[in-house]
């Protein structure tokens, strides 16, 4: 997990993310694990959401938020059956709330009332 958090601390790129990459020589279940307990180690953030993503169990996902920072991580299972491999996104604040925008999300109506 560390060269997953590595990746993540490092450059940020113009939308305001880092993004990394991983491969794990455990399942799903297992890497799942130890990344929650990896991020729970840290004692710097909370996890929001976390569960599968598939109806297989070859997909999961969580995300965790920091202090101006949410990290999304997904995990699939490889083709070989073999491990699995993971993605991550760290988004900083303000990146979260232009996208949130963007998406529609956190405007406020003034028509409203």
């Amino acid at each position: 997990m560390r060269e997953l958090f590595a990746q993540l601390s490092g450059q940020v790129d113009e939308d305001g993310c880092a993004r990394g990459e991983a491969v794990f020589a455990v399942d799903v279940p297992e890497a799942g694990a130890e990344l929650l307990s990896a991020y729970r180690d840290r004692k710097d953030c909370l996890l929001v959401r976390s569960g599968y993503l598939d109806l297989y169990g070859e997909m999961w996902g969580c995300v965790v938020q920091g202090d101006g920072w949410v990290d999304v991580c997904v995990l699939r299972a490889e083709e070989s059956g073999a491990g699995c491999a993971a993605t991550a996104v760290r988004m900083d604040a303000e990146a979260w709330a232009s996208s949130a925008a963007a998406e529609g999300y956190g405007q406020v109506d003034e028509g409203a009332g």
